[in-house]
């Protein structure tokens, strides 16, 4: 009979499984003793990481992933697809083009072709954060991310960069040049006396091809795969009116609180969303040009001049049939605009023919 007071664990055996090695107890219990998370008390200690990056210390961290960079997803190229994507700037050797097949995020993304002098390519943004986010990162823990696509290694990586007492430029590792997408990120502690600040992204190889896309910049020493940076109006994807509470995106209308009013014949407009008729007459010959997919239309006869006036429409493209006609005040009618029609999808009164 064997004593089981006398037995120890090294004595008890254990199967392996998972990431635990021991083939005893007491070497499992050993193993898992060195890797539960450190604490004193209630307290965390030490650092908790996760692939080489920090996410908490000895207290917790709570840190915020907004994006800081403006067109970090290079879907903004107001000077055309052979020149820089907005808000980037072009220096030294290099080409700077749209791409729209090899794309990590939305359709395109940034390709870099260096020149034959080498050694020195790279596309960066350079006092370019607003001038409140340039304040605030002052003496502030930054985490730059970008996705990098290319077929050489040794030639592509990204740097964090700024001046002030003791300027920094912080250099990522080099992708690996497999032929596939990689996410490279650097951390730096950001001067408290600089004036700008750079996002550097590198093809130092000589008549090379690096692909970019999903630049991400964000406070803290964790820095997550892209997020779009919040909206922003530059001119082009998003514009604000407030003068007349209108807003759209790339040519469509969101909001646009001031109808369009129209007297008589004439076109009706697909700048507005809503369009307020007043007759002038018997069969107000009314037109509408064809709209952009997924705009919709609202139409109103607002004021009827004289009894029996009438407002005829005529669509450029009508999905129900050629004309609407509008008799009445209160007539309404509310159209889409998909696969090239203007569709029908509700309102009161009116004949459609």
């Amino acid at each position: 009979m064997i004593d089981i007071k006398t037995r120890t664990a090294d004595c008890v055996t254990n199967t392996p499984a998972g990431n635990v090695v021991a083939v005893n107890v007491q070497g499992a219990v050993n193993e898992l003793d060195t890797k539960k998370v450190k604490v004193s008390g209630d307290t965390m200690t030490g650092v908790l990481t996760q692939n080489g990056a920090n996410l908490a210390g000895s207290a917790y961290q709570s840190q915020s992933f907004q994006n800081l960079l403006k067109n970090g997803d290079f879907e903004s190229w107001s000077a055309g697809a052979s020149a820089v994507p907005d808000a980037w700037v072009e220096l030294s050797d290099v080409n700077t083009a749209k791409e729209s097949t090899i794309v990590k995020y939305g359709s395109a993304s940034l390709k870099v072709v260096s020149g034959s002098a080498g050694g020195g390519g790279r596309v960066f943004i350079e006092r370019r954060l607003d001038a409140d986010w340039l304040l605030i990162t002052k003496n502030r823990t930054l985490s730059v991310g970008v996705w990098i696509y290319a077929n050489d290694s040794d030639i592509a990586r990204i740097s964090l960069e700024s001046d002030g007492t003791g300027g920094i430029n912080n250099l990522s590792p080099f992708h690996n040049g497999n032929g596939a997408w990689q996410f490279l990120s650097v951390t730096s502690v950001i001067p408290n006396d600089i004036i700008y600040l750079n996002v550097n992204l590198y093809n130092i190889g000589t008549n090379k091809i690096v692909y970019f896309d999903g630049a991400i910049l964000v406070e803290g020493s964790t820095v997550p795969a892209f997020t779009p940076r919040p909206l922003y109006d530059d001119g082009k994807t998003i514009q604000i009116d407030s003068t007349i509470n209108k807003v759209t995106h790339g040519g469509l209308v969101i909001q646009n609180q001031t109808p369009q009013v129209l007297t008589g014949a004439g076109a009706v407009d697909v700048t507005s969303l809503y369009t307020h008729l007043i007759t002038a007459g018997v069969g107000d010959a009314l037109t509408l040009v064809d709209g952009v997919e997924g705009q919709t239309k609202t139409i109103l006869t607002k004021t009827e001049t004289t009894g029996g006036d009438t407002s005829v429409l005529t669509p450029t493209s009508f999905a129900n049939g050629s004309t609407i006609t509008f008799d009445a005040v209160g007539d309404v009618a509310q159209l889409l605009y998909s696969n090239g029609a203007w569709h029908y999808i509700g309102g009161f009164g009116g004949v459609i023919a």
